[in-house]
Parts: structure tokens; sequence; C-alpha cells
């Protein structure tokens, strides 16, 4: 099963235990599906890992709100960095000892952002053009992003020589439409639109991410 995968990946970050919280947010509508994760993770409280199945009442948001939600729980508020993973996702035990730094010792830094790697690309021709085709947009697009935005905001600019208007310009027109949908949308899309106006709100000011090499 996937969630085992997953989930024992998280469980087996390299990371000071008394400093690590794993939190599973199982948006799932299936009672047997979380049954299964919900007992997966009591397997991996039982061997002393500080993990937390959380689930609530609504889909509302989707996976956004379903993040919002978690980031609700009284317990992450002592934590000083979130590390997202798909449900899919396999973390490999130092990820968070390769990525962390790049948080510490630079402050201009804001989120860092890692390469994807596929179990299954080798299983036939189709997988592996899809691993072919991804692996350009993480080598090549993300990685040159990154070093072209390193060098465009070096630490020492201040802030007003960090500024990039035409994000905040758009970081100002949704915004707008946030809020309008807020006001008139049934479907809660303004949470997506809230989520993309911090994400060009935060690139404007120069607050930038990095790409973890692999």
């Amino acid at each position: 099963m996937v969630y085992k995968l997953s989930i024992g990946a998280a469980s087996g970050l390299s990371w000071p235990s008394d400093r690590l919280v794993i939190q599973v947010l199982d948006d799932s509508t299936d009672p047997t599906v979380k049954q299964m994760v919900e007992m997966e993770c009591q397997r991996w409280a039982s061997k002393g890992i500080n993990i937390r199945y959380q689930i609530r009442e609504n889909r509302v948001g989707y996976k956004a709100g379903a993040l919002k939600e978690g980031l609700k729980r009284s317990y992450v508020k002592h934590c000083e960095y979130v590390v997202i993973f798909d449900a899919d996702f396999q973390p490999e035990p130092d990820f968070l000892r390769r990525s962390i730094p790049f948080l510490v010792h630079n402050p201009n830094i804001a989120l860092v952002q890692a390469r994807w790697r596929f179990v299954n690309s080798d299983e036939c021709l189709l997988t592996r053009m899809q691993e072919m085709s991804l692996d350009y947009h993480f080598t090549v697009e993300q990685e040159v992003g990154s070093s072209t935005h390193a060098k465009k905001f070096p630490r020492i600019f201040k802030l007003p020589d960090r500024l990039n208007t035409s994000e905040l310009g758009f970081a100002a027109f949704l915004f707008v439409c946030g809020c309008y949908d807020y006001v008139h949308g049934k479907n809660n899309y303004f949470i997506y639109l809230f989520l993309q106006t911090m994400s060009f709100f935060i690139s404007g000011l120069g607050w930038i991410g990095t790409y973890v090499p692999s």
C-alpha cells in the first residue's frame, strides 16, 4: 500500500525526535481507507514516533483547506518549519538535513523545493518518457530559475532594491479576485487565489525560494 510507504518514509526522517512532529492529514471519504491509515499511524506511534492522525468534518478547500486546518492545531504553533509531502511521496531519511540548512543560513529564502524521483520509471516506455519530461522540469527549469533568482537578489540588497513591481501588481490582482470569489463564489476557490496571492506577494518583496540539488 502506498500510504504505508509514505508514512513509513516520513517516520524514518533523520531529525531529533523531540523536535519533529509528523502530521497525517486524511481527507478520504472512504471509512475503510480512514481506518487503515489511522491504524498505520498508531503502529508508528507505538514505536515512539510523534505522529498525529487528523481528519475533518468536510473537504472545504480540498488540499489547501486540509493544510489550513492542519496548521490550526495547537502543537503546530511550536514548530519553526513546515515540510509538506503529498500522500505518495517517500522522502529519503536525510531530506531534512539537506534542505533545512538553506533556510537557516539564508534569511532571504522563504521556501525550499526538492526534485521528485519516480519509483516506477522503469516499468514501461510511457513511465520512462514521463520521467524524462519531469526530469527536465526539475533539473533545468527549477534549478536555473533558482540560480537566476539567487544572483538577482543577493542578501546585501535592501528591501526597496529587491522589490518586483510586476509580481506585486499581479498579487494585488489575485487578491481582488479572491475577495470577489469570497463574497460571491460558491466553490471556495478564494482559498487557492489567496494562496497564490501570498506566493506572488512574497516573491515581489524579494523573499524567494531555492532548489535543493540532487
